[in-house]
């Protein structure tokens, strides 16, 4: 029983410091609407920019974000698609407040 309260003591504590560290990190405003770099992953665009994974990966055109953690440099590569045209896009869809509609 000992063992098993220690372990899940400890994954308690991983999980609270984890959801700790991840609040305060994207309640930092620098943190929010960043420049496009090429280490990003869908899943981190979609959080700096509001945007449901869903919308981020249909820009993208890679199906089911989930399943992609590919940095943008790879997916924009492999589509032939290129970061300012990504980065204006994303821009547009922002602006209109469509991410707002969903």
């Amino acid at each position: 029983m000992s063992v098993a309260f220690v372990l899940a003591f400890l994954a308690t504590l991983f999980f609270g410091v984890r959801l700790i560290v991840f609040t305060f990190y994207w309640a930092d405003p620098e943190h929010r609407f960043q420049t496009l770099e090429g280490w990003m992953t869908p899943r981190y665009i979609a959080h700096s920019y509001g945007l449901p994974p869903e919308m981020v990966a249909g820009i993208l055109d890679i199906g089911q974000p989930a399943a992609h953690r590919r940095t943008l440099d790879e997916i924009l590569r492999e589509s032939g698609q290129s970061m300012a045209d990504f980065q204006r896009r994303l821009t547009e869809i922002t602006a209109s407040g469509a991410a707002d509609a969903q």
